[in-house]
C-alpha cells in the first residue's frame, strides 16, 4: 500500500469565511456559556475529577467503539459492494480517529475515501454507502429516548398532548421516525420511479435504494448497540465526577447531547456538546457539567490520536486484498 492509498482523505477547499465563522461561532458559544458559568468555577470543578480512573474509562470507550462500528461498515459493504477483509475495515476505522477528533463527519469522509481509494469502490457509490451509515447512526440516537419516553412510568404517548420540554421531544421523535419510514417506503415500494433510476444512474442516493429492509433493521440494531454502549461508559464514569443524573436520565438524554454535539457548526464538537449538557441535564450543576464535557472530549480526542496513529501504521502494512475491482455484493 501506497501513501496515497492511506485513510488521510485529501485536502478540500473551504472559504477562509466558513472557517472563521466556525471559530466565531464556537467564541460566541463559550462567552454566551461563560456568562452563566463563571470560569473559575469551572476550573474548581475540573480539579475534582478523579482524573485516573476518568482517563482509564475514557481510554476505554474510545477503544470499544473501533470495533463496534468497524464490524458495521464490515456488514453494509459485503451487502452492496462485496466482502472486504474485516482487518482492513476495522484498521481503516481505526485510523480514521484522527480525523473523527475533528468531526463525526471527518471521520465517515475519511472512510469514504478508504473505500473509493483502498477498496476501489465507484467513489459516489462509497459516499452512498457513507451517508446510509451517518442516517442511520442519527437515527440509532433517537431510539433510547423516543423507546423510554414511551414507556417509562410518567410520560408514555400522553406526552405527545403536553407542553412540557418531554412531550416537545417526543413530538420531534415521532416526526423524525415518521419520516424515516416515509423515506424508506420512496425507496423500497415506489420505484422504479425518476428518483431511484437518477440515483441508479448517479450512484450518490444508490445504497438507499439497494439496502434491504433487513439491511436497514441491522445496521439501525447495531447502532443502537453502540449509543447504548456510550451510554453505559458515561454511567461508569461518573462515580469519577461530582456530577448526579440516573442511569435512565443517561439513556434518555445523552444520545439527543450526542445529537446536538454533532451539529458541524463548531472545531470539533466544541461548545455545541456543552450546550447540549446543559440544555438536557438541567439539574445537575452546570460548572460540573462543563468541566465534565471539556475533559471528556480533550482526553477522547488524546486516545483517539493515538489510536488513529497506531492503526495508521498498521493500515500501511495491510495486503492488496481490498484492492480488487468491484465484485457482487452477498446475496
Amino acid at each position: 500500500m501506497t501513501t496515497p492509498d492511506l485513510i488521510v482523505p485529501p485536502p478540500v477547499p473551504r472559504p477562509r469565511y466558513r472557517k472563521f465563522l466556525s471559530w466565531a461561532v464556537l467564541a460566541a458559544i463559550f462567552a454566551l456559556i461563560f456568562m452563566r458559568v463563571p470560569l473559575e468555577e469551572v476550573l474548581r470543578s475540573a480539579l475534582q475529577v478523579r482524573l485516573v480512573p476518568f482517563t482509564a474509562i475514557t481510554g476505554l470507550f474510545v477503544a470499544a467503539l473501533i470495533p463496534l462500528d468497524a464490524a458495521m461498515l464490515y456488514y453494509l459493504v459485503g451487502r452492496l459492494h462485496r466482502p472486504l477483509p474485516f482487518r482492513a475495515i476495522f484498521y481503516a476505522r481505526g485510523a480514521a480517529s484522527l480525523w473523527q477528533s475533528l468531526t463525526t463527519m471527518a471521520g465517515h469522509f475519511g472512510m469514504g475515501v478508504w473505500l473509493a481509494r483502498n477498496a476501489k469502490i465507484p467513489p459516489a457509490k462509497a459516499a452512498s454507502t457513507i451517508l446510509l451509515v451517518v442516517l442511520l447512526e442519527t437515527y440509532a440516537l433517537l431510539v433510547p429516548p423516543t423507546a423510554l419516553l414511551l414507556v417509562l412510568p410518567g410520560r408514555g404517548p400522553a406526552l405527545l398532548l403536553q407542553h412540557s420540554r418531554d412531550g416537545v421531544i417526543l413530538v420531534s421523535l415521532a416526526a423524525a421516525w415518521l419520516a424515516l419510514g416515509l423515506a424508506i417506503l420512496f425507496w423500497k415500494k415506489s420505484g422504479p420511479n425518476f428518483f431511484q433510476r437518477l440515483a441508479d444512474r448517479v450512484g450518490l442516493w444508490s445504497s438507499f435504494h439497494r439496502a434491504s429492509a433487513r439491511d436497514y433493521a441491522v445496521l439501525l440494531a447495531g447502532k443502537t448497540l453502540l449509543i447504548a454502549v456510550t451510554c453505559v461508559f458515561f454511567v461508569i464514569l461518573l462515580p469519577s465526577t461530582r456530577i448526579h443524573i440516573t442511569a435512565v436520565d443517561v439513556f434518555l438524554y445523552f444520545p439527543l447531547v450526542s445529537l446536538l454535539a454533532s451539529i458541524p457548526i463548531t472545531p470539533a464538537r466544541l461548545g455545541t456538546t456543552q450546550v447540549g449538557f446543559l440544555i438536557f441535564f438541567p439539574g445537575a450543576n452546570p460548572s460540573d457539567l462543563i468541566a465534565f464535557s471539556l475533559l471528556w472530549q480533550m482526553i477522547s480526542n488524546i486516545f483517539r490520536w493515538i489510536f488513529g496513529a497506531l492503526f495508521l501504521r498498521l493500515s500501511m502494512q495491510g495486503s492488496e486484498e481490498t484492492s480488487s475491482p468491484e465484485t457482487p455484493a452477498i446475496p
